[in-house]
């Protein structure tokens, strides 16, 4: 065996300070997410994406930011289809000659 007791006896104590470390950056992850939603909650940010954007800029990465671009993204999306469907309507109003100058 290539391994040694020493060796296994290294991995084991260095994998516990890993999860140990994994814990505490869990707890912080989860302590910022909970302080970010609150205020974005209180100051009404959540649908406003260029709040998004400035709050993003501000967080490390992980899986909250990701799910914070995933809101903006989805914001523009229907920002963009609402605006693309007052063009159509307007266009089909013109062209029916219901718009007048």
């Amino acid at each position: 065996m290539k391994l040694n007791s020493n060796a296994i006896e290294e991995m084991q104590h260095l994998g516990e300070k890993v999860c140990e470390c994994q814990q505490q950056l869990k707890e912080a992850e989860h302590a910022l997410e909970s302080y970010v939603r609150e205020y974005m909650t209180e100051h009404d940010m959540w649908d406003n994406p260029e709040d998004i954007i400035n709050v993003i800029d501000y967080l490390p990465q992980g899986y909250f930011r990701f799910r914070l671009y995933a809101r903006y993204y989805k914001i523009q999306e229907i920002q963009n289809a609402v605006q693309g469907q007052s063009r159509i309507t307007g266009g089909e109003l013109w062209d029916a000659g219901e718009l007048q100058l």
